[in-house]
Order: C-alpha cells, then structure tokens, then sequence
C-alpha cells in the first residue's frame, strides 16, 4: 500500500555562528558538543555577515563629548547623545536601554574594554553610524550530526570548533536540537502501516 520504511536521519539544529564580517563557512565544517564529543557538519555554506545577522558585538571607535552615536537595526535608528564627560562605557549602556523588548543588549568591561554584545532572534540588518564599529557578528547556520540517531542536542551543547578557518570565532545553539532517529524497524513499519488502513 506504499508504505515505505523510515530511514536512519541524524539529529539537527539552527545554530549561530560568530565571526568577522565577510567570513565564508562552507559546507562541511565541523562543531561538536564538548560535552558527548557528538559531531556536527555545517550542511549549507554560510557568509557571515550584517546583512542577515542575528547578533553583533559592538564597541565605541571613537569616543567624544556631546555626539550622537546610532544603531540601526532593520531600518530603525537608535541614538544616544554622549553628552559631556562621555566614556565608552555610558555610551553603550545608554544604547542597550534603547534597544526594544525583542533585542538582548548585554554591556561588560569597562574603559575602552567596554562592548554590548546584541541578540535578536530574527535575521535583520545591522548598521552603526561614525564612531561606534561592529567587531563580531552572527549568523544562523543548520548543522546535522555526522553519525544518524536519536542524538539529544540541549540549548547550548554545540559549543566546540572542530575545523577552525580564520574569522569563524564561535558557535553555539539557542535551541535544542531535532532530534535524529535510528532506522525503523520491522514492528515499527507494521504498527505505522496497520494505522494507514484504518
């Protein structure tokens, strides 16, 4: 009646992958999880890049008093004055506070060690104005295990560069995995072909 078996698959997952801008990721590179050693394989080529970013690591360039520094993200500007006694550090936190409910702004360091990582779950555009550089962006990229089976991948388990390229700085996954499934079996082909009759 056509029913055919179900096929070994492996487990897979939107992950994000960080790096400087213009990186190419081809498919084929490796992550894994630190935790199991589990193997991961980057199933399409990706570039890294503002235009499609899902995250971005931002610092001040330039640092002066009484000077608009922006954020513009998918189109909409985000400006802080410095106003007087600017530090890198006002700066950054006063953008994070302008930021809307479905961006992450985090600021650490202090000085000009100051830098407010940002994360949005959509692919958008990202653009900073004068004075303020992007020097890690984000990207999603799909991986699949590189052995089939119901592998469990939790938020946070691909962590590990495998095959390092300059430019590919981390990878990690805000969700968990898809998990993959073993070849089914005899018993399981019948039940699944008993239930399409009825």
């Amino acid at each position: 009646n056509g029913v055919t078996r179900l096929a070994a698959a492996p487990t897979s997952v939107l992950a994000v992958v960080s790096g400087a801008a213009g990186t190419l990721l081809s498919a084929g590179r490796l992550a894994s999880n630190s935790q199991t050693s589990d193997q991961y394989q980057l199933v399409d080529s990706v570039t890294i890049a503002a235009a499609n970013s899902v995250g971005a690591r931002v610092v001040v360039s330039a640092l002066l008093d009484n000077t608009n520094y922006t954020i513009t993200l998918n189109g909409v500007s985000y400006t802080y004055n410095s106003g007087a006694a600017a530090t890198q550090l006002s700066i950054l936190t006063n953008l994070a506070g302008l930021m809307p409910v479905y961006i992450t702004a985090t600021v650490t360091g202090s000085g000009s060690n100051a830098v407010m990582d940002l994360k949005y779950d959509t692919p958008q555009p990202i653009v900073v104005g004068a004075r303020l550089a992007i020097s890690s962006l984000s990207v999603y990229g799909t991986f699949a295990a590189t052995r089939p089976g119901p592998t469990v991948l939790l938020p946070g388990g691909l962590d590990t560069i495998v095959t390092p390229i300059s430019g590919w700085e981390s990878v990690t996954n805000r969700s968990p995995g898809t998990t993959g499934r073993n070849a089914e079996t005899d018993s399981e082909l019948r039940s699944r072909r008993a239930k399409s009759l009825k």
